[in-house]
């Protein structure tokens, strides 16, 4: 399989080239858009989730109905209530959230989710 070097974005302000290795996530907003974070910025487009995960590298999972997550960029999933919350390096700590659940998360990022009387953290 032929590696992705730029991803082509539709923009209101034209079409934007990415490094896919950038991208930390992908999240639909509240109406139609979908915001794409990079380490440059973020960029909004009316591209479907679906069309940017058919275009991306194997490292992008959908962890949520709304969002695509970059799993070069976890450092690690943390446990909430009802719900894993991806931590990573850098760029998406600026832009919108990204969250998925228990079993999503933890199966994405191949590995059990912790069980609440293992005594792990």
């Amino acid at each position: 399989m032929v590696e992705l070097r730029r991803l082509a974005v539709q923009t209101r302000q034209g079409i934007v080239l990415l490094d896919p290795r950038q991208v930390s996530h992908a999240v639909l907003g509240d109406g139609e858009l979908v915001t794409i974070a990079t380490s440059q910025g973020d960029y909004l487009t009316d591209s479907t989730l679906q069309e940017l995960a058919s275009r991306l590298p194997s490292s992008f999972m959908r962890v949520h109905r709304r969002a695509l997550l970059n799993l070069e960029h976890v450092v690690r999933f943390e446990p909430t209530e009802d719900r894993w919350v991806p931590r990573a390096d850098g760029a998406w700590r600026r832009g919108p959230g990204v969250s998925a659940g228990r079993e999503g998360a933890a199966a994405d990022a191949g590995a059990a989710p912790p069980s609440e009387d293992d005594g792990s953290e």
